[in-house]
């Protein structure tokens, strides 16, 4: 028994490491076994992430000529070094030279870097505490446990971040590859949609517009991965969308346990009173708060209640979050959940109004920076203190209602693949 991990073969322009990994597994000696197999999400902030931020990795087991799993001994170890030494054939031929392929993209908001592949075998999963690193920060080469095997290089860290993924939270996809990368994609948007209606699935449609989450929009090999709470819900999903009349031919299929709706990457929920906030041109809303943040204390072992200043990100893809956020004003007493950026800003998944302040007028936000402007006295236009533009003379009453009374989180289509929707918590 052992475990095989892969990471870093595509890129935002192409290539699939979930269809590098499915080839290797389709394609492993007769006598292993695979018995379970894993897309793990990782940090969505990390330097180098390359689609969608996801790792694979399988647990594998020895079979002898009856079928009966090998445990220990020299015949165990006979048939790992066989193993290893396919592994390392099929790592020259079919992975290694995906070294470096990377493409001009359209995608000018994340910056390109060339793939790195990397391999690793553990025969046993190394302690979970990497994964959740890697899963809440940046994570260089050196901080990597141990494997009996490695091939490669930074591909490794997601590849040993995905064999140590303990599996708490656990949800399945069924992902479909196609042949033919230079064609559109077809789905049969009827059948996705009476998929979308089954208790079990998740993250399928967009009911606001009426689009297909199940698909990436660029030219890889994926034709579809269809999310679901359980196995069979996300077998028989993928199974009825291959079979519609409408849908593209598919040259594989594979369902993977995954991280995905786990909320790993979130970590505790912070709260704190709101100093200031910031309504920049595009909606994007700058909150200065009070951070209550909980230490353990080194002296008489009792906790120690810390209060330092920071700021939270409420970016305007996020709707309710964006609506929110652009509501409070100093005093209002808020908890918020979401990524550490590397500045040690936080950037808001989710968030919820604890008790408000009172509500008065203010002045509004200047038209072209986004800073509050301020008078020049009475029948005078508004000037900006930063910009100087001018505008006219008015106050914004704040309403007494908050836009949301409990917690809010994007849409489903700007949410992340870690993020776990708000009404399973109610549950």
């Amino acid at each position: 028994m052992g475990w095989l991990g892969l990471d870093d073969t595509d890129t935002v322009a192409g290539g699939c490491t979930t269809f590098v990994f499915h080839q290797l597994l389709e394609n492993l000696p007769v006598n292993v076994s695979v018995t379970e197999t894993r897309l793990v999400r990782l940090w969505p902030l990390a330097k180098k992430r390359t689609r969608g931020n996801a790792a694979m990795a399988a647990e594998l087991v020895l079979l002898d000529d009856d079928g009966n799993i090998i445990v220990d001994g020299e015949q165990k170890e006979l048939a790992t070094q066989s193993l290893l030494q396919h592994l390392d054939n099929w790592w020259n031929e079919h992975i290694a030279p995906l070294k470096g392929a990377v493409e001009q993209s359209t995608h000018n908001d994340r910056p390109q870097v060339p793939t790195e592949p990397g391999m690793v075998w553990f025969e046993s999963q190394p302690d979970d505490s990497f994964y959740r690193m890697t899963v809440a920060q940046n994570v260089e080469m050196n901080q990597v446990p141990t494997a009996e095997r490695t091939w490669g290089s930074h591909g490794i860290i997601g590849a040993t971040a995905a064999v140590s993924w303990p599996a708490q939270l656990v949800t399945w996809e069924a992902i479909a590859w196609r042949e033919d990368c230079s064609k559109n994609r077809e789905i049969c948007e009827r059948t996705l949609s009476v998929i979308d209606s089954w208790q079990g699935t998740f993250m399928s449609r967009d009911s606001r517009k009426g689009r297909s989450l199940i698909a990436p929009r660029g030219n890889c090999p994926v034709l579809f991965g269809v999310r679901a709470r359980d196995e069979k819900t996300a077998n028989n999903a993928a199974k009825k969308l291959l079979q519609a009349e409408a849908t593209q031919s598919s040259i594989g299929m594979r369902t993977f346990l995954t991280n995905q709706a786990s909320d790993d990457h979130l970590g505790e929920i912070y709260s704190g009173k709101v100093i200031s906030t910031k309504i920049l041109s595009r909606g994007h809303v700058i909150i200065k708060i009070n951070q209550t943040e909980i230490k353990d204390s080194e002296n008489n072992g009792e906790d120690d209640v810390v209060i330092k200043e920071n700021t939270w990100m409420a970016f305007a893809q996020s709707r309710d979050v964006k609506n929110l956020a652009q509501w409070f004003q100093a005093g209002d007493v808020i908890k918020g959940k979401g990524l550490i950026s590397e500045d040690g800003s936080l950037h808001l998944e989710k968030l919820k109004l604890i008790e408000a302040s009172e509500r008065n007028k203010r002045r509004p936000p200047c038209e072209r920076c986004g800073k509050t402007v301020k008078s020049q006295g009475k029948n005078n236009k508004l000037r900006c203190p930063a910009c100087k533009n001018l505008q006219e003379n008015i106050w914004i009453y704040n309403p007494q209602n908050p836009p949301h009374r409990g917690w809010v989180q994007p849409p489903t289509d700007h949410r992340r693949h870690l993020s776990r929707p708000l009404k399973w918590d109610q549950e």
